[in-house]
């Protein structure tokens, strides 16, 4: 059901946001991006309502704000993680693990986030996925003979097959399309730039509330809306999209848990309440490569960096050789 200014609730968060801007802009109103930017205006998952039904929105500055609160103590959290892992072998055949693990992730800059994952069984570390500021990397452990670890560029993950067959980047070499950075953002767990570019848009039956932001400055950088329960800001869906407007990841939320904070001294820790999803669901639409994530025991450390420290972890891991993504 759409909703009016005459039966908006008024207990809604986004509308006491609003109040001090008296409910003026419209769809219509929003501020417009850079022409180099386009925010994307369909939704493979819930229909955007059109322009012309002209629906209140607050300002997109101040939802990001009141997003990025709730965020507050989930800039570095560490879970155990239970996982379902959806990719393509080398025979180009669909394959299904179900691993465990720990999920450590580090946000504390947003445009450099990190992330750890280790995925094994009975207590055994197979492999490991995860990344600093500038690359990725792929440890399998799986051979206690021939520990390799494949390493390349964030910025060269998605690279297609070279013409003639080459392998490409780790798309084609992992079987995997989701590369670390963005599964961080499918998780809801990386503050919205409210100085950017952006717009807010209603779902088509009125119940959610679309924060569409660009990702970066550059013409490359594609653009993310998160899907939110107007009233609390909690994310029910999170959309990436490439530069051209095309729906690349999805991620699907069920449920909240909440993050222990053991931290002290730090002000706005305190009665910080912090959750992030509890099962998340992320999928990329063209492979269909997905990974399910169900967290529990979220906190927000110990964490050491030598979880995010490549050679840290070929050492620690007795990694016996290194095989470049990127050639």
């Amino acid at each position: 059901m759409r909703r009016t200014e005459h039966d908006w609730p008024l207990h809604s968060r986004v509308v006491r946001l609003a109040a001090s801007i008296l409910f003026a802009v419209t769809l219509a109103g929003c501020s417009s991006p850079e022409p180099a930017w386009r925010a994307p205006d369909e939704s493979a998952v819930f229909g955007v309502a059109p322009e012309s039904a002209k629906l209140l929105l607050p300002e997109f500055r101040e939802v990001a704000q009141a997003y990025n609160k709730r965020l507050v103590g989930c800039d570095r959290f560490a879970a155990r993680a239970n996982i379902r892992l959806v990719y393509t072998d080398k025979a180009g055949e669909q394959q299904v693990e179900n691993p465990e693990g720990t999920l450590q992730v580090i946000t504390q800059d947003p445009r450099r986030p990190r992330l750890a994952l280790s995925l094994g069984k009975a207590g055994q570390t197979l492999f490991w996925f995860g990344c600093d500021a500038e690359r990725y990397w792929w440890l399998d452990l799986s051979d206690k003979d021939d520990r390799v670890a494949g390493v390349g560029r964030l910025a060269l993950f998605d690279r297609p097959a070279a013409t003639g067959g080459g392998p490409g980047g780790a798309r084609q070499r992992l079987g995997l399309a989701i590369k670390p950075t963005d599964l961080i953002r499918l998780l809801g767990v990386i503050p919205i730039d409210a100085s950017a570019p952006g717009k807010l848009q209603w779902s088509r039956d009125g119940s959610l509330l679309g924060i569409v932001s660009r990702l970066g400055t550059a013409r490359t950088d594609g653009s993310q809306r998160v899907w939110a329960d107007p009233r609390t800001l909690v994310p029910r869906t999170i959309e990436l999209y490439d530069a051209k407007g095309r729906l690349v990841l999805v991620g699907e939320h069920e449920g909240l848990e909440n993050v222990q904070i053991t931290r002290t001294g730090i002000p706005e820790l305190i009665g910080a309440r912090p959750r992030v999803p509890a099962r998340v669901y992320c999928r990329h639409t063209e492979s269909g490569s997905d990974i399910r994530l169900t967290l529990t025991g979220v906190r927000d450390g110990p964490i050491s960096d030598k979880a995010f420290d490549l050679g840290e972890l070929k050492r620690r891991l007795g990694v016996n050789r290194e095989v470049d993504f990127d050639k």
